[in-house]
């Protein structure tokens, strides 16, 4: 069925009633266009369709509530929030959403109410559909009758991907994990049924092998399957976590690549400010050069300690400190001479992180003792006073500096390095105060500065990220061996002969079961698989990039694979966004249910190319309903030139300044040809 009508009542920035009518255009025109600025309340239209058609079982969908635990007060908690303010101040009570279904035979009008107390918090909600049979015949069916007729039509398992949000898509290997291929697949079969029934039979023969067990097995199973369930979640967390960072590490990285083009066009806009701005940005490149170079070298120093030779000065004053002790951390012996280069290598962030808090004071102190004489021919600008550190060395820390020290080595490469850093950082304060005094460059200056600052928390989240992978890929070792017990343990609780029998119909009931899922998914990711290279073909701008697509059957590895047989690499985020529309489509394709999408932000991260081809070649050939929410940045100009031959029918979504949203018919945010 195609929607023909989307309504809405006081649902969140829409107050009172809104109607959109979805004329049928055809074969040919199937594709419907919503324009309007962020905000304006495009993806509203979505997520008021999705509740019409599901309501708390919407949950996971993209702007809704979380699926799982409490999941019903997070949904009424969202509903109480969805519901208009302005309705609530006026003391109207019920929020609406309605979808109007046809196709040749039927027509169903499925409507969902909500009514809300004087508070606002959620009181009811109801549930109705009404159809209209083409010979005269209507029904009215309410409550689980209606959702059952619902499902029937637009069942939620195929919902997920019913919504495309082209902003959500983050990295490719999301899309094309193989849990995510596997859930794709079982939601597209509808298989949750025959999982739940695979579990419970493997429940009920646990609990049935325990029944048996003395006490001592029954402690010890009790043990390792609580320990699999803590490990479960601890894993469950871990990822949510790994998400969440991996997020926030692409949220980064975009606003870097927006600033860098902000930045060239603030530098091809200014002259003698702009050419000190691009000579600042060389020497901060050749600043963290030298750090990474210095940072090598203190690493070599810090891991191989006969690289710390030549120091012998260094062992009488450790043996003037240790004769003036009586205990740790007793007396002091200051080092004299220190210049502010260790106070900038000691601050230094990026360095520190790289060695650690802990190896950075070492290292500090035995550069400052190692190259005390040597130090003493750089720029007296830089010397800031005088620190002592052998006082704040353990007995055991004095132990490793003593032995190092009878060591050789030539400290001319560090030297060298470390005056070369000074003068780059002192040309680079000097060149810092300039701009800032040019009033027509304080932007760039700003802008240089707020770089540095995402740069730095750019390399934070990559060590987060790899520091949250390494938790779960530990997790899944654990999870893992504790299976491995789990089954050995099983096998060696006593059971009678009635038992035995009972355990191996239930065995080969659960063989049967995971043939038929196996079967199963290997029949829908070969459908996957076609309609996938198909769709690539069409996107992808360069010929030949992607040759095919293989899903392995057992463990739904996807691979992408060139025309030599090597696996393909996509370089960009918008092939990321092309191929993860490519499988979306693929997994609707095979469902056989010519169901509506909805493509939120169709155009996120795409370049010209890829735009056009996505516009003139994708949607069009799609074979359903495709609703656009546009903003005014992407279906406008040429290629809303390109889409107009399948377009059927425009809106236009704006919000005023008091936060009122409304939709317009057969308007856009530019004009539509004819």
């Amino acid at each position: 069925m195609r929607i023909a009508a989307l309504g809405l009542v006081n649902f969140k920035s829409f107050h009172g009633g809104h109607r959109l009518v979805f004329p049928d255009g055809g074969p040919s025109r199937r594709v419907y266009l919503v324009g309007g600025t962020n905000g304006a309340g495009k993806t509203t239209l979505a997520q008021a369709a999705a509740l019409a058609l599901h309501g708390e079982r919407a949950a996971g969908l993209p702007g809704l509530f979380a699926p799982g635990r409490d999941a019903r007060k997070r949904y009424q908690r969202w509903l109480s929030a969805a519901f208009n303010r302005e309705a609530h101040a006026i003391g109207d009570d019920q929020m609406k959403a309605w979808l109007n279904l046809a196709d040749d035979s039927a027509e169903l009008t499925i409507t969902r109410s909500w009514w809300f107390d004087a508070a606002g918090d959620f009181v009811e909600e109801q549930i109705e559909v009404r159809e209209n049979v083409r010979n005269g015949a209507t029904a009215l069916f309410v409550g689980d009758e209606a959702q059952v007729l619902i499902d029937q039509v637009l069942p939620r398992h195929l919902l997920d991907f019913a919504i495309f949000d082209g902003e959500q898509v983050r990295r490719l290997d999301d899309t094309l994990s193989a849990s995510a291929v596997r859930s794709a697949l079982d939601r597209l079969l509808d298989l949750d049924a025959v999982e739940r029934t695979r579990v419970e039979i493997e429940r009920l023969a646990r609990e049935r092998r325990l029944a048996r067990a003395d006490p001592a097995q029954i402690l010890d199973y009790e043990q390792l399957r609580s320990e699999y369930e803590v490990k479960s979640t601890e894993r469950a967390t871990a990822v949510d976590q790994l998400r969440d960072v991996e997020d926030s590490l692409e949220r980064t990285q975009r606003e870097l690549d927006q600033l860098a083009i902000a930045f060239d066009a603030a530098l091809a806009s200014t002259s003698s400010a702009g050419q000190l701005s691009a000579d600042l940005v060389g020497f901060r490149e050749r600043r963290r050069g030298l750090r990474s170079r210095l940072g090598r070298h203190l690493g070599e120093w810090l891991y191989l300690l006969p690289a710390l030779g030549g120091l012998p000065a260094l062992v009488d004053d450790v043996a003037d400190q240790r004769s003036q002790r009586s205990g740790r951390e007793q007396l002091k012996l200051a080092l004299e001479s220190v210049e502010s280069m260790t106070e900038r290598m000691a601050a230094d962030k990026l360095l520190r992180r790289r060695i650690g808090s802990a190896a950075m004071r070492n290292v500090a102190s035995w550069f400052n003792a190692a190259i005390d004489e040597g130090r003493r021919d750089l720029d007296t600008a830089v010397v800031d006073g005088e620190r002592s550190f052998l006082s704040e060395f353990s007995d055991a820390e004095l132990t490793e500096v003593e032995a190092a020290a009878v060591w050789t080595h030539d400290l001319t490469d560090i030297r060298e390095l470390a005056a070369d850093l000074v003068r780059v950082d002192r040309r680079i304060g000097e060149m810092e105060k300039m701009l800032a005094s040019a009033d027509n460059d304080s932007a760039t200056a700003q802008m240089l500065r707020h770089r540095d600052d995402l740069n730095v928390l750019l390399g934070e989240q990559h060590a987060m990220a790899e520091q949250a992978r390494t938790l779960v890929d530990g997790l899944d070792g654990i999870l893992a061996s504790l299976r491995v017990q789990i089954a050995r343990l099983e096998q060696r609780l006593s059971v009678t002969a009635g038992d035995q029998k009972w355990f191996e119909t239930a065995d080969a009931t659960v063989a049967a079961l995971d043939e038929f899922l196996a079967q199963a998914r290997a029949g829908a990711s070969l459908a996957v698989r076609n309609r996938m290279v198909t769709n690539l073909r069409v996107l992808l701008r360069k010929e030949n990039l992607v040759h095919d697509v293989q899903i392995d059957p057992v463990s739904h590895v996807t691979r992408l694979i060139g025309p030599e047989g090597a696996d393909v690499e996509l370089p960009s985020s918008g092939e990321h966004q092309l191929a993860a529309m490519a499988f979306t489509d693929a997994v609707l394709a095979a469902s056989e249910n010519p169901l509506p999408i909805f493509i939120d932000t169709p155009l996120a991260r795409l370049d010209s190319k890829h735009r056009r081809a996505v516009v003139r070649d994708f949607w069009p050939n799609l074979g359903r309903q495709v609703v656009v929410l546009s903003t005014d940045e992407e279906v406008v100009d040429d290629l809303l030139v390109c889409a107009e031959p399948s377009v059927a029918a425009t809106f236009r979504v704006e919000c005023d300044r008091d936060g009122h949203s409304s939709v317009t018919s057969n308007e856009y945010i530019q004009e539509v040809g004819s």
